[in-house]
């Protein structure tokens, strides 16, 4: 009797500290990953000022996905179905999302690095030209030719953005920035 009893909730405590363990193996990977590739600090830059911890964020997000399918697993093996099939229709729903994302990450990376690179080059063929010096002197405002250069970087990330929304599905955000870039 105790065997029949104590051999499933062994087994789902078991697979539950397995599967915590792991996730805190693969978040840490994931956390020291993007570490190295300096994650943090490149969208610090990018983003003008602005500081967040995204290393820790996504190293999280990983952690927590996995512990949960940890949890629909040890809950599967006490045949608490009722139980775990939220739990599994939800991870079966962000598997599926997965593609979407990693596409959208894609083409938002892309829009990026095409605005960073005209961006570049337009400070850089600007700052030529006496266009600062004859303007931005004698006015006592910031370089013309670093505000025209955020400006295209702006709109060039903003052409990017109803991509990036399409992928993910977001058509509440999808409709009005359409709308705004037809009117523009």
């Amino acid at each position: 009797y105790f065997c029949v009893i104590f051999y499933p909730i062994l087994g789902a405590v078991l697979i539950l500290l397995l599967g915590w363990i792991i996730a805190l193996a693969i978040a840490a990977g994931v956390k020291t990953l993007l570490a190295k590739i300096n994650l943090n600090q490149k969208i610090n830059q990018s983003a003008s000022g602005m500081s967040g911890d995204i290393e820790r964020v996504i190293s999280r997000i990983v952690f927590w996905f996995i512990l949960i399918i940890a949890v629909v697993a040890s809950l599967n093996v006490l045949n608490l179905t009722a139980v775990s099939a939220p739990f599994a229709n939800m991870v079966d729903q962000v598997l599926v999302f997965i593609p979407n994302l990693i596409a959208a990450i894609a083409v938002g990376l892309v829009g990026w690095l095409v605005a960073t690179l005209v961006r570049s080059a337009l400070t850089g063929a600007l700052a030529k030209t006496q266009l600062d010096e004859k303007l931005s002197h004698d006015v006592g405002v910031a370089p013309l030719s670093q505000n025209i250069a955020e400006i295209i970087y702006w709109l060039i990330l903003l052409l990017f953005l109803p991509m990036v929304l399409s992928i993910l599905g977001l058509t509440g955000l999808l409709l009005p920035v359409q709308n705004m870039l037809t009117e523009a």
